[in-house]
């Protein structure tokens, strides 16, 4: 066990009305301790981070006081930092790169952050043990713990927050996958004192310029500068110089004491990755990597040399210091790491994505070929590896949205090169497999829309500020569950289905009861059943439409899309609705992070939607002819091109879709469980649409790409999708 600290809660107290148990301190800074505890309920050990600013703060029996009247308000502020720091940690739940925050609370004057305890070194340590045992990091190391780095970093940007403290004690390196964690967050850090530097929110040697001014720009630069630095220590096995020494070297007759040349790192490193190095730590903003995913694309370029067959180990060190989430010190053993290799395949929806850190031979996943109209069907992945790997056992791990995940070892010889197979199954959703397709019964006859089981899961929503095409009502991007069970209309509702419930109910759209704008509806006035009984009419682009069965329904407003649903729930029982906004999403992108489901590349939408020619004519106006339906000027049968991967068809183009929610600017208060955001609409209600149509540029079909329009809109691009509900 640690020294008892004075200012520390002993072990044995209880927080958060008896849930946790304080078995030790693991580490302490200036704004704080942390904590392992074990969760008594679940019995799992847990780390929480206490805010206990030293230097404005003391703790008298369990309760933490300001020092005095005087410093009530900066403690305060702090405080309220610290509560901001920990509401937007909850937010990255399920980012492997970034510490996992299950909670936050307040008690005893103060508050606390609940997070994952997690087994492993702080880097620093790790770097100082390598060094120790003369193994400093290689350059294809390097590289492996800076992308999975830079990849959470890039998701705590994408909401707008910057760390501003990113150093070697605050990156941590699991030791059961060797994946670097980005901990401790420097919103709740701030200046207490006009006359103390040593408490501002940021490490000497780790700080860029603009952090050490009194009006310094801060932004995503920052956080690269910093890492930068970090490529610094690991490179050179020294810390940085401080940022202030090298602004006095600007001074004519002075040399900044940060030189980057061929000879840094001893000759380890390649041209390229110091070159990539010397930007990041430029005292220029303006001359560095604009943010984490511009540092990630230069560090993904051609890397000298093949990678190592042997992953860097984690350090043992069941005979050192306890490790722990902030390598606090400590004599309790741990258990010695198992010898053999380490293979984590994280596979994504969107491909065979994988990644492998620490890397014992390069592992190649491919994918058995299906039919394209399959929908999710089971899948047997193979596996190879072109080196030859050590004699031992290898764990498996396959994990792939809408699957079952796998888990398992492979003995392999020595000498040993094969192929070996793993058949992945498709997850079930309320007794149904993921993917599949079912209708259910109407009553008076005959069948509803067809319907696709999507899984759970959770997903990024929004686009990201360097997204092509974006705009502002796009974000915040966040995180969003989909806990609830549902199955999505494999197609938008076709003109067919819609005839049924209009037969069936004598009901008349807004479009035919209106005595005024047709909104670019061909219903002809005193004329009300033509859209049924598919006579062609004149839009007011005096363009000709042939309205057909498996066309997606148009000319329907929102408000006659409810009164369809209304219907198709007295004929089936119950269950179908609209979409909210977030469902859709998720059920867009099918656990893709691109501007389109199937990547970035508009060229590729006629494989996927009709979409508008981007065509501009003579007079500055732009063509809007279908360009992926040889010239058509309406609406495509569904399911004419290619499905996304959750098997849903015409998710980009064709018809604009409705969905539940009512429109917001911005998604700052959203909801994130996937429910419909109805509340705070204002009394002039907006309705939203999704997925562009085939009159809609390319820019329009993005998958975060979003419309305003008023409920009884109605015209010849919109048409609607349905949700079901699926019981437990």
């Amino acid at each position: 066990m640690n020294e008892p600290r004075r200012d520390a809660l002993p072990p044995g107290t209880r927080l958060d009305g008896d849930k946790y148990e304080i078995e030790e301190v693991l580490g302490a800074g200036g704004f704080g301790l942390v904590y392992r505890v074990r969760h008594l309920l679940l019995d799992e050990e847990r780390a929480i981070k206490e805010y206990l600013p030293s230097e404005i703060a003391v703790r008298e029996g369990e309760t933490v006081y300001a020092r005095s009247g005087a410093q009530q308000s900066d403690y305060r502020d702090g405080l309220d930092r610290f509560l901001k720091e920990a509401q937007q940690l909850v937010r990255f739940d399920g980012h492997p790169n970034i510490i996992r925050c299950r909670d936050y609370f307040e008690a005893n004057g103060t508050a606390y952050l609940v997070m994952d305890f997690e087994d492993g070194l702080p880097l620093d340590t790790f770097l100082a043990r390598r060094e120790a045992q003369g193994q400093p990091l290689e350059e294809s190391e390097l590289r492996h713990l800076l992308g999975p780095l830079l990849e959470g970093l890039a998701t705590v940007h994408a909401e707008d927050v910057l760390h501003r403290d990113i150093k070697p004690g605050n990156v941590f390196v699991r030791r059961r996958d060797g994946q670097p964690v980005l901990l401790d967050f420097g919103a709740a850090k701030a200046d207490f004192s006009k006359h103390s530097r040593s408490r501002a929110p940021h490490t000497p040697g780790y700080a860029a310029p603009e952090q050490v001014e009194d009006e310094g720009h801060l932004g995503p630069w920052t956080d690269v500068y910093a890492v930068g630095a970090l490529m610094w220590r690991a490179v050179t096995g020294s810390a940085p110089p401080k940022v202030e020494s090298r602004l006095s070297a600007l001074r004519p007759g002075r040399t900044d004491p940060l030189v980057i040349d061929e000879g840094t790192g001893g000759g380890r490193f390649s041209a390229d990755l110091l070159a990539v190095m010397r930007k990041c730590l430029h005292l220029d903003e303006a001359r560095r990597p604009p943010s984490a995913e511009a540092l990630l694309a230069l560090l993904e370029g051609p890397a000298p040399g093949p990678v190592p067959p042997n992953p860097p180990p984690v350090p043992d060190d069941s005979n050192s210091e306890k490790s722990g989430m902030t390598g606090g010190s400590g004599t309790k053993p741990t258990p010695k790491p198992n010898h053999f290799g380490l293979i984590a395949l994280a596979l994504s929806i969107a491909g065979l994505v994988w990644s492998l850190w620490p890397e014992p031979g390069r592992l190649v996943l491919e994918l058995e070929p299906t039919d394209a109209r399959v929908i999710l069907p089971d899948i047997e992945l193979r596996y190879r590896w072109d080196m030859e790997l050590p004699a031992g056992e290898y764990r498996v791990a396959v994990r792939k949205v809408g699957y079952e995940g796998f888990t398992g070892t492979v003995r392999i010889e020595a000498g040993e090169r094969t192929t070996r197979s793993i058949v992945l199954r498709r997850a079930r959703v309320a007794g149904r497999a993921v993917g599949e397709v079912f209708r259910d019964a109407l009553r008076s006859g005959g069948e509803g829309p067809e319907m696709v089981v999507l899984p759970t899961g959770r997903f990024r929503m929004g686009s990201p500020a360097g997204e092509t095409g974006r705009d502002s009502n796009e974000g915040p991007v966040r995180t969003v569950t989909i806990g609830k069970r549902i199955a999505m209309g494999w197609y938008e509702v076709t003109v067919g289905e819609f005839r049924r419930f209009v037969t069936a109910s004598e009901y008349r759209t807004e479009a035919e009861r209106s005595t005024g704008s047709r909104q670019g509806c061909w219903t002809l006035e005193n004329t009300t059943r033509n859209t049924w009984d598919r006579t062609p009419g004149r839009s007011w682009l005096n363009l000709e439409y042939m309205v057909e069965e498996d066309q997606p329904v148009v000319c329907v407003s929102r408000n006659d899309a409810r009164r369809y649903i209304e219907w198709l729930n007295e004929e089936t029982g119950g269950g179908y609705r609209l979409p909210s906004e977030s469902e859709w999403e998720y059920a867009v992108r099918a656990g893709s992070g691109s501007r389109y489901h199937f990547g970035n590349d508009e060229s590729k939408l006629c494989d996927y939607g009709n979409v508008a020619d981007t065509t501009k004519l003579p007079n500055g106006s732009w063509s809007h002819k279908a360009n992926c339906s040889d010239g058509a000027v309406y609406p495509t049968a569904v399911g004419s091109y290619k499905p996304n991967l959750f098997g849903l068809y015409d998710m980009h183009g064709n018809v604009w879709e409705w969905v539940a929610d009512c429109w917001h600017d911005n998604y700052e208060g959203a909801p994130t469980d996937g429910s419909a955001w109805t509340n705070g609409c204002g009394s002039t209600v907006r309705a939203v649409l999704r997925g562009g149509s085939w009159y809609s540029f390319p820019r329009f079909l993005r998958s975060a790409d979003r419309l305003r329009a008023v409920p009884s809109d109605r015209s010849f691009n919109i048409g609607f999708r349905l949700v079901r509900d699926l019981n437990p």
